[in-house]
């Protein structure tokens, strides 16, 4: 993963209840420059709060242009 130059953005769900928070903390640091982003209030699959998901990926689409 450390050779990945793309922008990357891993989105978590506050209770997020499939995967554990090391793992992503980890994947996290071997990608130069990712970032994470926490939606808080959502679970996994994030349909919980649509508005801030996608108000988040169009934030980082916009400016990785």
């Amino acid at each position: 993963m450390s050779g990945i130059r793309a922008p990357s953005l891993f989105v978590i769900g506050e209770k997020e209840q499939y995967v554990k928070l090391d793992h992503v903390a980890w994947q996290y640091r071997l990608i130069p420059g990712a970032e994470v982003l926490w939606i808080l209030g959502a679970d996994h699959f994030l349909v919980s709060k649509p508005d801030k998901v996608n108000e988040a990926f169009v934030s980082f689409l916009n400016k990785h242009r």
